[in-house]
């Protein structure tokens, strides 16, 4: 009676020692974790030295081409090494892992922004800004290591599907939204290997048949580009009050006169007290602080007690360009096609978009017109068709069928 009570106890011990299945998991995904950033720390180091040898994208593109070819090589039958490597890729914590990664760098490289020159970046960073630089986290949607972790995450989602055969009808839904994500994927891929992008600076009447790409090389375009009028936009007459610790919300106050009532967060009067010249334009002048009594329409006049030592300043807006404007024709062969573009209204023309980037303000007549060409742009639009299909079959259809 006595040896199956010590066996109970060993495994439960046994069992005690390993954990729960939830903590073997999160083990599993932190390894994977840890693994996966080693082998991108790794990546980042070679891609630097092969960059001194001009290798340019071979890293990634050879990374990607070497882990598809890896997955689609292995065979169920084989065992080892292969076998485990295959397995890992087909499993929930190495996706976790994988997305937990490429989430954390993507905020990071949100917040790290790109630099627009060294001093700038490294006074604004610090101790941190070398390795901020080396990880290229100033720029890490074009970074080798992230392009390898998106690659990871693709070959992942098609040894996923390849795993899950055969096909039945009720792993549509399942099908689709995995297929859509590795459409994304390669169309992202796609569009870094084979688009471009570059800014073409030129003046009214002027016309090109190329820019300047990123890296300062001239690209070709398959068609002339004119630049037929170009115009600005500027703001209206509007003065707005703002303050720095952000106590008072932004509003606007018409004109700028000794006398002009301001309304602070709706609940709040001030009036302007002094206004002079300065600089940017005139400035308005009002002690403030923290709020100790307010008073309404005492004897007709809005007033607000205040503590001293603080000030508000009004700027005004009415030189500020809202906007600016190009017109262009674009020729190609016989064809002639008008064009115009503003910020945040692309032109769209045989591939290429078409945004106002910049312009010159000496004159007004030079602009610059940023010139992008994303060639995967079609493929990673039918990955989101695909992927929301996917989501609406697995949410809506395939759950009603079950109930």
């Amino acid at each position: 009676m006595s040896a199956p009570a010590e066996s109970v106890t060993r495994e439960s011990l046994t069992r005690e020692a390993d954990g729960s299945p939830a903590r073997r998991e999160a083990l599993r995904v932190g390894r994977i974790a840890a693994f996966l950033s080693l082998l991108l720390i790794a990546f980042n180091t070679a891609e630097g030295v092969w960059s001194a040898a001009k290798a340019g994208a071979i890293g990634p593109t050879l990374a990607v081409i070497i882990a598809v070819g890896a997955v689609a090589a292995v065979p169920y039958h084989l065992r080892g090494w292969a076998v485990v490597a295959y397995r890992s890729l087909t499993e929930l914590p190495f996706a976790i892992a994988a997305l937990g990664l490429l989430g954390g760098a993507t905020m990071i490289g949100t917040w790290v922004h790109e630099p627009r020159s060294p001093e700038v970046f490294f006074g604004r960073y610090g101790a941190i800004a070398p390795l901020l630089a080396w990880l290229h986290l100033d720029d890490v949607f074009r970074a080798t290591w992230y392009r390898g972790l998106l690659g990871f995450a693709a070959v992942s989602l098609c040894a996923v599907i390849v795993a899950r055969r055969p096909w039945r009808s009720r792993q549509l839904g399942f099908l689709l939204s995995h297929t859509g994500a590795v459409s994304i994927l390669i169309g992202g891929a796609v569009g870094t290997w084979f688009g471009s992008r570059g800014v073409i600076q030129l003046g009214v009447g002027e016309s090109v048949r190329s820019y300047l790409g990123t890296k300062g090389q001239q690209i070709e375009l398959p068609f002339l580009f004119r630049l037929d009028g170009f115009e600005t936009v500027r703001g209206s007459e509007i003065l707005r009050l703002y303050e720095t610790d952000g106590r008072a919300r932004i509003f606007a106050v018409y004109p700028a006169a000794e006398g002009t009532k301001a309304r602070v967060s709706g609940t709040v009067s001030l009036e302007v007290s002094s206004v002079s010249k300065g600089p940017q334009g005139p400035r308005v002048e009002l002690s403030i602080g923290p709020v100790r009594r307010v008073v309404l329409e005492r004897d007709g006049v809005s007033v607000a007690e205040v503590g001293p030592g603080r000030y508000l300043r009004l700027a005004k807006r009415g030189d500020e360009i809202e906007d600016f404007v190009s017109t262009f024709s674009i020729v190609d062969g016989e064809r002639v096609v008008g064009g115009k573009t503003s910020v945040n209204q692309p032109f769209v023309y045989a591939g290429y978009r078409f945004y106002q980037a910049s312009y010159d303000p000496k004159d007004g007549r030079q602009s610059g017109v940023l010139v992008v060409r994303d060639p995967g742009l079609g493929i990673s639009r039918a990955g989101l068709v695909l992927t929301a299909l996917g989501v609406f079959h697995i949410l809506f259809l395939r759950s009603r069928r079950a109930a």
